[in-house]
């Protein structure tokens, strides 16, 4: 059995999937996960089976004992889409946004970091925080200044990654990147590296293949599996078998240019930027804060040491110690 991802809340259910090989559950790529009422008890379901769990969200609603209950339900990875860490420019790009959701954000992965720390000292897991952001290049934003903004306002608080995206739009074609030279390849059926092993559940019970069907699955109608009516294998059987059959599903994979990132991204670059070492895609840009141990050796030094590997043996080593 794969590794899967499984959106079901119900008790039944959520044994089922544990049964069934699922190990991961993410809360989730389209949606807020917070606006669900009944979130803790969803986390309570899945840290009972032994499932992880993962979840992304804008934290507007957050508090800290929101934060804190959440950790302690063993989340096992938290990614936060912050959309700026200046309140002039948030309130433009986010509506609507009040100044308490302004900060409940940003000052998220902080506390996310905080009380996973707290955790892993107790013995009850690694959290990994990272925050999410997406460049939207205009006069208003000036998005390079809100990405250094960005970086400056979260290095000292040492999150384990912060990804810069670059701004795709959906339309019935498919998915395309902005400002993104990068050519999608001849398409071949069944070979998306998007498609399969993770699958999405919709809260009506659809069931998704990808990421990129969340935008066109409409239009496949009842053809869609649906988890209320069918089992989970049964629902991916399906769903396989629309990916590799169905002309609509077919033709939007081919302009999809999530095709084009998971078949051929290819590390473009990495350098050393500000306190982090970044490595660079067509799509993204990953950075990872340098130790303080390290931080003060020349950025061509600090750039081989990442390169051969050896920040990795040496935070090992102080770990252990």
């Amino acid at each position: 059995m794969e590794k899967r991802n499984d959106t079901t809340t119900n008790r039944g259910d959520s044994k089922k999937s544990q049964q069934q090989g699922v190990e991961n559950i993410d809360f989730t790529p389209n949606g807020e996960f917070f606006t669900y009422k009944q979130w803790r008890e969803v986390l309570s379901l899945v840290q009972k089976y032994k499932m992880k769990a993962q979840l992304t969200t804008n934290a507007g609603l957050l508090n800290e004992q929101d934060i804190k209950d959440a950790v302690d339900l063993g989340i096992s990875h938290i990614a936060v889409s912050i959309d700026s860490v200046n309140y002039d420019v948030y309130r433009i790009v986010r509506k609507p946004a009040s100044k308490q959701a302004f900060e409940n954000a940003i000052y998220a992965p902080i506390l996310f970091k905080q009380y996973g720390d707290t955790r892993s000292v107790r013995g009850g897991g690694h959290l990994y925080v990272q925050v999410q952001f997406t460049e939207q290049f205009n006069e208003t934003t000036k998005a390079r200044k809100e990405l250094e903004d960005l970086l400056s306002f979260y290095q000292p608080h040492k999150l384990n990654q912060i990804s810069v995206n670059k701004m795709f739009v959906t339309t019935k074609e498919g998915v395309r990147y902005k400002d993104c030279s990068k050519e999608i390849p001849k398409y071949v059926v069944g070979t998306c590296k998007s498609y399969g092993g993770s699958y999405l559940i919709q809260t009506d019970g659809s069931v998704l293949g990808c990421c990129g069907e969340f935008y066109f699955y409409p239009q496949l109608k009842d053809k869609i599996p649906n988890i209320f009516k069918q089992s989970l294998e049964e629902c991916k059987k399906q769903s396989d078998s629309l990916y590799l059959n169905n002309p609509i599903f077919i033709d939007y994979c081919k302009h999809c240019s999530l095709y084009a990132v998971n078949n051929e991204e290819v590390l473009e670059r990495k350098f050393i930027h500000n306190g982090y070492f970044a490595m660079q895609y067509a799509t993204q840009t990953r950075y990872f804060v340098i130790p303080e141990y390290l931080a003060t050796l020349r950025e061509d030094i600090l750039l081989f040491m990442y390169e051969k590997g050896y920040v990795g043996e040496i935070k090992g080593f102080v770990n252990k110690t």
